[in-house]
Parts: structure tokens; sequence; C-alpha cells
């Protein structure tokens, strides 16, 4: 007897977080290879030992995955011949995730020879993701067939535990299942204005409304670090500041630095660019000019190269040299600029306006490439690219009659036109966020509400649990997903960190 089976591998290097690396051709085909990522999962498993999870209701069916967490070491990419473990930037080791995938569910016994030889053949596509600082396209794999002898093999049959199924919302099911389940809710006794996952360690960063920022685990929930200027008071925030469209904090990419905007004596539109290892402040950057009705709305770090973008209430959006310290442009737009966002390449900049454009800058040229306009929105407070670059996400404020209103969009790059207009909020969207393989969109609402939409269909999927049921008092000011996209948080005004596991 045999079985068809494909080979994969889920692991990170020192540069990127955990994804998948390998994957079966007709996962790949589909366009769901992150769904492994999210599906392999556990601790460290001992010899002869091995980890099975059903995952159901996912585009190609339901299928399982056999397989086994293990140290990643040096000979893995002919780095040595030693047995040194591999580490990523921060100094922890790196794991391995390598199994099978069987199609159906039912049980299948795997021996430790089939795992050894899963290692085989995954081993040369690791050995070229190591030095990997893009992300890269996932390798595929084809089908073989295991022999199933069980009385040749009985003594080589691996010990497996069963983790709990993965219930997936795919476009077929997400009518029907919500896999996201309320992880905890964080109370603070100051108005949130912004949040931001770390993309390479297990941090999230919490901003208030004035210079003051706290870092947390998400292992424990206990503050890392607090970053306090001391200028509380100093102002009135709510009478000089339009604290509605501050929202301005992000990590880079290698999660070194973090920046958001600050309040420095008498300059009082500024960006401060801080070092989470050494927990210290790397740079100020001064430029942005103020005004009564706001100052730095938007910052982002492009993914690649230094360079870190800041718009804001003056009608410009800087862009500085994270390594340097210096200005490398400033792009004039007509109106203020109340969002920024880099594609993944870092090529492209696009910016939002108070007046509903959206502007396409050439980052190298420093120049304006093209001004598109919103369907729906008379403001723009805030874009999002999804990880490939072919979507952008844009929610804002409206001036159409109330029971007509739209509030975010989502726009095809390529073709330059809006997809879809999403009909659900009732008040204007501060913040929208796509999960990292692109499927979902996040967006948090001035209406009390956090919607997950479908990308391709442009449908809701069912409301997240354990939400405030569209309290105003609790209105959300951000939306994020985690890197890995198993979380999802949301800041609210009235001092509260949701956070969901999917």
């Amino acid at each position: 007897m045999s079985i068809e089976a494909w080979s994969f591998l889920v692991s990170r290097n020192p540069y990127l977080d955990y994804r998948t690396i390998v994957a079966p051709d007709f996962i790949c085909a589909a366009g769901i290879p992150n769904l492994l990522a999210r599906a392999a999962d556990g601790e460290l498993t001992d010899p002869g030992h091995a980890i099975r999870r059903k995952v159901e209701g996912s585009e190609v069916g339901d299928f399982s995955i056999v397989f086994r967490v293990v140290q990643a070491l040096e000979e893995y990419i002919n780095f040595g011949d030693g047995e040194n473990l591999l580490r990523d930037s921060f100094g922890r080791e790196i794991y391995l995730l390598e199994g099978l995938v069987i199609k159906g569910i039912s049980q299948v016994s795997i021996t430790n020879e089939d795992l050894e030889g899963v290692h085989t053949q995954v081993r040369q596509s690791y050995q070229k993701f190591w030095d990997c600082t893009d992300v890269p396209p996932v390798e595929t794999s084809s089908h073989f067939y295991l022999k199933i002898d069980e009385f040749s093999e009985a003594l080589n049959l691996l010990e497996v535990e069963e983790m709990q199924p993965l219930v997936v919302n795919s476009e077929k099911t997400q009518s029907q299942n919500s896999t996201w389940k309320l992880n905890q809710k964080l109370l603070f006794n100051f108005r949130i204005s912004s949040i931001a996952f770390s993309p390479r360690e297990n941090k999230i960063a919490v901003r208030s409304y004035n210079p003051f920022v706290e870092i947390l685990s998400l292992t424990d929930h206990r503050s890392i670090d607090s970053i306090d200027r001391k200028l509380r008071g100093v102002l009135n925030f709510d009478e000089i500041l339009n604290f509605d469209n501050d929202r301005a904090i992000s990590f880079s990419s290698d999660g070194k630095l973090l920046a958001f905007s600050i309040i420095q004596g008498a300059d009082k539109n500024n960006v401060l660019l801080w070092n989470i290892n050494l927990r210290k402040e790397e740079y100020i950057f001064k430029g942005h000019r103020l005004s009564p009705l706001g100052r730095i709305h938007s910052i982002a770090f492009s993914k690649v190269g230094n360079l870190l973008a800041s718009a804001s209430q003056d009608s410009t959006v800087k862009l500085w040299n994270t390594a340097t310290g210096e200005q490398y442009a400033s792009l004039e737009n007509a109106e203020p600029v109340y969002s920024v966002s880099f594609s993944p390449k870092g090529s492209t900049l696009v910016s939002g306006s108070s007046k509903g454009s959206v502007e396409f800058w050439d980052v190298e040229g420093k120049c304006r490439l093209d001004i598109l306009k919103s369907k729906a929105l008379s403001s723009i407070k805030s874009l999002a690219f999804s990880s490939d670059g072919s979507t952008l996400a844009v929610g804002g404020d409206t001036v159409s009659d109330y029971v007509d209103a739209k509030y975010v969009e989502i726009w095809d790059i390529n073709e330059k036109k809006i997809i879809h207009v999403l009909d659900g909020h009732s008040d204007l969207v501060y913040s929208v966020a796509f999960s990292p393989d692109g499927q979902l969109l996040a967006s948090g609402s001035k209406d009390g509400n956090v919607k997950l939409w479908n990308v391709k269909s442009g449908k809701e999927t069912l409301p997240l649990p354990e939400q405030s049921n569209g309290d105003s008092r609790a209105e959300i000011t951000s939306v994020a997903f985690s890197s890995d996209g198993k979380l999802l948080a949301s800041s609210h005004m009235d001092g509260v960190v949701t956070i969901w596991r999917s």
C-alpha cells in the first residue's frame, strides 16, 4: 500500500520571521502557502516523535500535516560541518518545522525514515533561503508515494501528538466559520493613538497621544521598555493639536528601531528614532512645520534600505536616512497628508491627503508618478500595501449621505483601479491592515468596530468576538497583524488594546 504525499518546510533566517519556505505544488497554485506557517507550530519534538494536525475548510480542501520541530544546525547551510546551532540576529535559536502534507484527514502512520527523507529534500531550499533579506517565492514540492507496510516498519513508526485542527476561513467557508478567538485585553491609564507589532520579536508597541510609548512582551504582557520624554502636561494636547489624526508609530523591518512622532521643547513636529536593544535615542528628525490642526500623522519604514517616511499636516512627506540621520527628500503635496506607505520593494511610496487623493512617488527619483482620486473617500486616513504589492487598501472619511457612506476601498495597483468599495462601517476608518498572506483586510473605525474582509471577494467575514459593539467611546484608533498572521490587535481611544488569535 502507498499514499501520495508532499514535503514542506517552515522556518526563519537571521532577517525574516517564520514563513513557509517549501510547500506542495497544489497549495502554491492556490496562492495559500502561508497557511502551512499558520498550521505548523509547537515545541521541539523528541527523537521518534512527530506532530499531526488537520487543516479543514481550505481552498484546496481538507488535508493533514505530519511534521517535526528540530533545531537548525550550521551544517544545514554548509556553514561548517559542526553541530553549532543557527541563530537569528537577536541570538535566538532557529527551528525547522519540516514534514509531510497528505490530502484528506485520515490517520496515516509515518516512519522516522519518511521524515529523514523530507529533511534531505528541503535542506537545499533552506540553504538558498538563509541569506535572503527580502521575502523570496515559496518553492514548490511535487508529490511522491510513501509505502505503508505495518509489518516491516512497525518498529520505526513515530509516536504522533495530535494538535487541535485548524479550521480555515477560506472564501468558501468564511461566511460560516470564524477561527479568531479573543486572546487578551490590555488596559492602560492613557488614551491610545496607535499600536505596532515588532516584525522580528514577540513584542508590541503602544503609543499614547503624547510623547509616551510602552513596549510590551506578547508572551506575558509585561512592560519591556517605557519611552517617556517627560513632556506630558506641558501642552494642552486636546486643544492645541488634532489628536484624532496623530497615529505615527512604526518598527523597522529588522525590529531594531522604533520611530514615532514627538513634541520636543519648542520643536513640536519631530520624529524620534529609538534603538530597541540599546534603549536609547538614535536621532531626532526635524524639518516638519507645526500646524494648529495637527502635526505628523503617519510614519512608515521601507522594508529595504534605510529610509523612513513621515507624513504631516504641513502638506509634505519627508524621507529620512535612518543610518545617517539626514533628510533624503521632501515631497510637496497640495494638501495635508494623513497617511503614507512604502511598496514592499521600497521603490514606490504612496501618500493619502486630506482631500481624498492618493499620490504615487518614485522613491529613487524623488518625484511624483501619479495622482489618483478615491471614489468614495473625502479624506484618506490610512493606507496599506498587501505583501506582494499588487493591492492597496485605502481607509478614511466621506461626505456622502450617512446611509450610503463607504469608508474602505481596495485598489488594484497594476490596473490602478478600485476593485472593491467595502460597505459595513458607520463612521470614518482610521486604520487598515492586510494579513501577511494578503487574504484578509482588517479595518478599524471611529464607530468602535474592527471588521475583517475577504480581499478576493470584498465580503465581510463573521464578526470578531467580544468587541465593544460599536461603543463610540471605544473608537478604534489602529489595527495591526503580527508578522506570522496569527495575531490581530486593535487599539481603542479609551485605553484598551484587544488582541485576537487565529
